[in-house]
């Protein structure tokens, strides 16, 4: 995973510009975040070279990282088993897991480099409840502090989604878990194309992100895996300019 994160910066080099080219004050990841998605690197140089190539999140950071994600000027979700170490489906008694999150309120507190906590990416429906609880107890202890779920596509069926519909999975984060952002993933670059996948999936985020009034994140595709191509400077601004076109406030690299 460091190893990808290294490379996910080389890759970003000619194609995320630096904020600071254009601007004095680079954007606040609260504001627009521009993120790594995946496990953020703990060696400062490697956290040094994410900042140079324009991100200002790491992603998802140990505990005991965010001092080195601070000092390299980023930010950062905290993975951490005191926050989505849990059995969603059936999870304990309320005050343990309160006594978890108090030591994470303890070594973590208000440091400004913890975005907030990851909790599950792509989760069934039927997890939703738990990982609602579960986010309102770390929002109770740490209210500055954001959750962190990321949606399916819409191109999966009710039976994945766990619910009737695309949009009914995607208000049911909102109403649930309360996450002050929409995230979802959508890789739609197959065989030289752009499939319309992509952007079907961006006009129904963005009209229920409307709805909510919930700004959407965006996680594109940046490496080459299953039948998805590899990357070039032309896929990464087709997918970041498509992205703020529809209204996105945040970009994630996978």
């Amino acid at each position: 995973m460091i190893t990808r994160c290294f490379l996910l910066s080389l890759l970003l080099g000619g194609s995320a510009i630096p904020q600071t080219a254009f601007h004095p004050q680079p954007a606040s990841p609260r504001d627009f975040v521009v993120m790594a998605w995946g496990g953020s690197p703990s060696e400062p140089e490697q956290l040094r070279l994410m900042k140079e190539a324009g991100l200002n999140s790491s992603g998802f950071c140990k505990a005991e990282d965010l001092d080195r994600v601070r000092d390299a000027g980023l930010t950062c979700f905290v993975s951490d088993p005191r926050a989505n170490g849990y059995d969603w489906a059936r999870l304990p008694a309320d005050e343990e897991i309160r006594v978890k999150v108090a030591g994470l309120v303890r070594e973590i507190g208000t440091h400004p480099a913890a975005l907030g906590f990851y909790l599950l990416d792509e989760p069934h429906g039927s997890l939703m409840p738990g990982l609602g609880k579960v986010a309102a107890i770390l929002r109770q202890a740490m209210p500055e502090k954001w959750p962190y779920v990321n949606l399916v596509p819409y191109r999966v069926s009710p039976e994945r989604l766990g619910t009737p519909s695309y949009d009914a999975y995607v208000k049911m984060l909102v109403d649930t878990i309360h996450q002050p952002f929409l995230s979802y993933d959508n890789y739609s670059l197959v065989n030289g194309e752009m499939l319309d996948y992509f952007y079907t999936n961006l006009e129904i985020i963005r009209r229920l992100g409307l709805e909510t009034k919930t700004p959407f994140w965006n996680c594109i595709l940046a490496n080459a895996h299953f039948n998805y191509m590899e990357p070039s400077d032309a896929t990464f601004h087709l997918q970041v300019y498509s992205t703020l076109a529809y209204g996105g406030r945040g970009i994630q690299y996978f």
